[in-house]
């Protein structure tokens, strides 16, 4: 594992970090910046209200919330220009959803929102009055929503296609992602994890291993080349934590030993898993002169075996970005650019 580059930024603390046509955006809570896949800043934004996480379009475009919570936006991933602003009429905390037609968001206005790309609403819809902080989830041309219950509207028009009783537990809803072409996956609660099949419009437990507690709000699923769909999860069990690999019919498939909660876990195409796992910053300044922190990024396959460890230098401070030829990842305000060669 080689450093390709290491660019400063200028901000230490990181809110998106994601990668779009050769570009690599990151951002805090009130600046934006690009940089190239060669390490070279392109383009820097700075504003005058907070901003929410990004999400990059199908076209590469970069959809997030910003002014507050006030405004949905559209900016070129190339120059950063301003090419949609959407007044929204409530205070917008989740993470948007986008199609190649569509913007989609939750809120506080207990509304499900659906704009055209070209900024007319298409429709809204009621949620179940609360305020929802979880992305809306689009398979196919469903669109899922979650606070307690869970209810699928179509993208194209607002019908509704489905209200699923069976999740709509007393505890807020953790996670709900899509899983693959068909399911997604809903997490609360303690090891309450359910598959909900949108072709059958079914919904069945993913059977979890006895004596393991699953953090909800950390998970992630893939598909694996036999069409079985996979957990990748921080566990604990024994008082101990371990990130594990189980299957949808509950097999363990392996498990890694941690000392601490990941800071992120990503899987790669062949089903390899990166876990970072650093001190906060917080921890890092007041403690770094007097006490040995471990700051690293590892790989695992497929199998659980440990293929690679890269010891930071500082906290890392971001998610993952993986790309075809690198991964991208934050320490201590410095993008760094990981080669797998």
């Amino acid at each position: 594992m080689n450093i390709a580059f290491s660019v400063p930024l200028p901000f230490r603390k990181v809110k998106s970090l994601v990668v779009s046509n050769n570009l690599v955006l990151v951002s805090d809570s009130d600046q934006m910046v690009a940089i190239t896949a060669e390490g070279q800043m392109l383009w820097h934004l700075r504003f005058e209200h907070p901003i929410g996480k990004m999400v990059v379009a199908p076209s590469g475009d970069i959809v997030g919330i910003c002014d507050g919570g006030k405004q949905l936006t559209v900016r070129s991933p190339n120059t950063g220009e301003l090419k949609l602003s959407i007044p929204v009429n409530s205070f917008v905390y989740a993470i948007p959803a986008v199609t190649k037609s569509h913007l989609i968001y939750h809120g506080w206005d207990n509304q499900l929102n659906v704009f055209y790309q070209t900024g007319e609403l298409c429709w809204s819809a009621p949620t179940d009055k609360k305020a929802i902080w979880i992305q809306p989830v689009v398979v196919e041309d469903w669109v899922f929503t979650s606070t307690q219950g869970v209810m699928a509207y179509a993208v194209d028009d607002g019908s509704k296609r489905g209200s699923w009783d069976e999740l709509s537990p007393s505890e807020e809803i953790l996670t709900m992602r899509r899983a693959d072409a068909k399911r997604i996956v809903v997490g609360y609660g303690i090891n309450q994890l359910f598959m909900l099949n949108k072709e059958h419009c079914t919904v069945c437990p993913w059977i979890l291993p006895s004596g393991y507690r699953i953090f909800m709000d950390s998970l992630t699923v893939f598909e694996s080349p036999d069409s079985e769909l996979t957990l990748i999860a921080t566990a604990g069990v024994d008082g101990k934590k371990a990130v594990v690999s189980v299957t949808e019919s509950g097999e363990m498939l392996w498990e890694y030993p941690i000392s601490k909660t990941p800071v992120a876990i990503s899987v790669g195409t062949a089903g390899q898993v990166y876990i970072a796992q650093s001190p906060t910053l917080d921890e890092w300044d007041k403690y770094k002169d007097f006490c040995e922190f471990s700051c690293f990024l590892l790989e695992l396959s497929a199998t659980g075996e440990e293929l690679w460890k890269w010891e930071a230098p500082a906290p890392i401070t971001s998610l993952l970005a993986v790309a075809d030829d690198a991964i991208y990842v934050v320490c201590d305000g410095n993008l760094m650019s990981l080669g797998r060669s």
